[in-house]
């Protein structure tokens, strides 16, 4: 099986003027299981020879472009393949079909391009659908995505092109046992735009959320996360968030807890439960969850003034401008970035402590930011 790159918010590369290979899967075992005799050369040549012009199937060094899925139970996998129109069997191979150089050419051509499922008998093959898809320049891959996790019976054909801003996808989203897509999905990436595809709330059904960054007058570049969820027909627009906008006010909370002294308010605000849960009897909670996330250990040496000592007496908390997102790193918890800021004492004396911000996978939920230790 010849595939483009699986990671759907991969960028396309500036510079790049001839197509890279696609990534190889191999089918072999699947093909034999459900046919022993299936021979792959002859399938290969049989597909090829069903094709007559002006339509040609996409190959990449002679080989089709394919990916299998059984879309009538009938515990055969059909063959998905991507076709064109064109006067040439020239410009449905890879080398040509998937060079980025061409979106710059005057004289660029665009083809139509089209799904083609094919149902297999031997070693021969016919067509049983052609699904219209879009007029484009560039292909890029075709990604097969399963909808609910431990069943197949729900599938994405995300079929992917490269733009001149970035890259566009087309879902077609099937259920068995029909062969036309109960519904489609179109999102596209650019250097401001991007998409993940994920289980974000753990339902076992993917979700799709786009990240769309632009100029907000007065606050510099804002980024706008918006939930697509499945509902059962297709996808549809469930939830949207500001992260700059969001961010900025929950510090503004954070900042208002602090310099009236609420500590235990701050805490239940501001930092994730599950790590809370360790601190909450112990007899200098909240201070010793605050003196640690804040690492006031740089600061203050715990021999010679206690964690709540260390805490009293903030006149004032300064936050830095935050004018874009800053969460550009990720782990397990989801994304975070360190933030540098300053506690200003009655005292006249000041400290630029720092703290672990986090947002997390699920950005829609209660709680869109919270505080960490590491």
């Amino acid at each position: 099986m010849i595939l483009g790159n699986n990671n759907v918010t991969q960028k396309p590369e500036p510079n790049q003027s001839t197509p890279s290979p696609p990534v190889m899967i191999d089918n072999t075992a699947t093909l034999k299981k459900t046919n022993p005799a299936f021979d792959l050369k002859k399938a290969n040549e049989a597909i090829i020879q069903l094709f007559k012009q002006p339509q040609y199937p996409l190959t990449f060094n002679g080989t089709i472009i394919y990916l299998l899925h059984d879309f009538d139970l009938d515990d055969q996998k059909e063959v998905c393949v991507i076709g064109l129109d064109s006067e040439k069997q020239e410009y449905a191979k890879m080398k040509y079909i998937s060079n980025f150089a061409r979106l710059f050419h005057e004289d660029k051509k665009i083809f139509r391009f089209y799904l083609y499922i094919l149902e297999r008998d031997g070693n021969s093959f016919r067509q049983v659908k052609r699904l219209y898809i879009d007029e484009q320049c560039v292909f890029k891959s075709i990604t097969k995505l399963i909808l609910f996790k431990g069943s197949d019976k729900t599938v994405i054909i995300d079929v992917a092109f490269q733009t001149r801003l970035g890259s566009e996808h087309k879902f077609l989203i099937f259920r068995q046992p029909s062969l036309n897509p109960v519904s489609r999905f179109t999102y596209i990436e650019t250097v401001s735009a991007s998409a993940s595809i994920t289980d974000i709330d753990n339902n076992g059904t993917l979700d799709i959320v786009t990240f769309d960054r632009g100029m907000d007058e007065g606050l510099g570049y804002e980024t706008f996360l918006t939930w697509y969820k499945w509902n059962g027909i297709k996808f549809r627009e469930y939830k949207t968030v500001n992260i700059v906008r969001n961010l900025l006010a929950f510090l503004d909370k954070v900042k208002s807890h602090i310099v009236q002294g609420r500590f235990k308010e701050l805490c239940e605000f501001a930092f994730n439960p599950s790590e809370l849960a360790q601190y909450r009897r112990r007899k200098n909670y909240p201070s010793e969850v605050l003196f640690k996330a804040f690492n006031l250990s740089m600061f203050f040496d715990t021999k010679y003034i206690s964690e709540q000592q260390a805490l009293s007496g903030i006149k004032d908390v300064i936050f830095p401008e935050i004018l874009d997102n800053p969460f550009h790193n990720r782990n397990d918890k989801g994304s975070y970035f360190r933030l540098s800021f300053r506690l200003m004492y009655r005292d006249e004396f000041s400290i630029i402590p720092e703290v672990l911000i986090y947002m997390p996978k699920n950005p829609f939920g209660k709680q869109e930011f919270f505080f960490s230790f590491k």
